[in-house]
């Protein structure tokens, strides 16, 4: 019974895909179309993760699934069109653009201290003074000590 459902959320996925045949829809397609089929894809993709995360016959890691799909997808269209997970934006950011959302510096733990090992040229921490082997102790009233 298992094998039946994931083969048939398996062929309803690939009829889902089927409504983006290959190119971009024409001129009379609108975004109600477009807005409705999408979702009737998602609804899809989410039935088919949740049947393999529960009846899959190995334990299966959802998100990394995920991942691998949308991979996949924007491998489709390109190779050079990429998604960035949220826990990596920062780091791409700081990579392209020199941007940094910290306070710009590089830190490491010494002992029960935050040690500051590099502040970045014209980052908040350098132009506040912090000098690499500044040790933290507080920072307002939240303890930086190890509990």
């Amino acid at each position: 019974m298992r094998i039946f459902r994931i083969v048939l959320i398996i062929i309803l996925f690939g009829q889902g895909l089927r409504v983006f045949p290959q190119g971009s829809p024409g001129p009379e397609a609108n975004k109600q179309d477009i807005g409705f089929e999408v979702l009737k894809n998602l609804d899809i993709y989410s039935n088919l993760i949740k049947e393999l995360a529960t009846d899959y016959v190995d334990v299966i890691n959802p998100g990394q699934l995920n991942q691998t799909g949308i991979d996949a997808m924007l491998e489709s269209l390109d190779p050079y069109t990429n998604f960035i997970p949220e826990n990596q934006v920062e780091d791409y950011r700081f990579i392209t653009t020199g941007q940094y959302g910290g306070i710009g510096a590089l830190i490491h733990q010494q002992g029960k201290y935050v040690v500051i090992s590099e502040p970045y040229e014209g980052s908040p921490a350098e132009k506040s003074g912090l000098k690499a082997g500044d040790k933290t102790e507080d920072q307002d009233v939240l303890n930086v000590y190890e509990s």
